[in-house]
């Protein structure tokens, strides 16, 4: 829940990155619990258009991160 990872990220001074099996389909999934950003690979180096699969996956980050 967003309420508890609001709390352990009050606890640490980190950022808080989400990696693994992270894509256009789970990133919304995260939305308003305080994610400070993503690791992705294969989602990106997978697709026919690198260059726009990234540019898709991080404004989406953006949005959904408050980025």
């Amino acid at each position: 829940s967003s309420a508890a990872s609001d709390v352990y990220k009050r606890q640490v001074d980190i950022p808080i990155v989400i990696i693994g099996g992270v894509n256009q389909k789970t990133v919304p999934n995260f939305k308003g619990m305080g994610i400070d950003g993503a690791a992705v690979v294969s989602a990106v180096v997978s697709q026919p258009d690198i260059e726009k699969a990234a540019k898709d996956l991080r404004e989406l980050c953006e949005d959904c991160f408050g980025r």
